[in-house]
């Protein structure tokens, strides 16, 4: 025989076997993907729906920045603390800062209300006591 035939019908069914079978997979990891992205939307909903009551309950601390920068220090006992800690603390507890030299008025601040000491050449403060 010096001729092989191979049907063309045979090698299309086969090639859309294998495209089928590609899609099939790129379909299940599509799925998979779907379930992980619903439920961290179902985790961040359940955050948004627990912190929105206290975050509506918008009411300014009636404290000073002494009592701030007390609260800060006391925070991290029994260690030393920079004034961009103490100031970056203050930050995150949601405490904004109108002075034109703020680390000035926190330094000024820290030194009345704590311990000050230095390490490396860096002023470092602690909670009194």
């Amino acid at each position: 025989m010096a001729y092989i035939y191979l049907n063309p019908l045979k090698q299309q069914l086969e090639d859309a076997r294998r495209q089928l079978a590609m899609l099939e997979a790129q379909h299940q990891q599509l799925l998979q993907n779907l379930a992980v992205v619903e439920q961290q939307i179902s985790q961040w909903n359940a955050y948004i729906n627990a912190t929105a009551p206290l975050a509506d309950r918008d009411q300014p601390p009636q404290a000073s920045l002494a009592d701030f920068c007390r609260m800060a220090l006391e925070a991290s006992p029994g260690q030393w603390v920079t004034a961009k800690q103490v100031r970056d603390y203050l930050v995150q507890l949601g405490i904004q800062f109108n002075y034109s030299n703020q680390m000035s008025v926190l330094h000024n601040t820290l030194q009345r209300v704590g311990q000050t000491s230095k390490i490396n050449g860096t002023t470092v403060y602690a909670a009194k006591g």
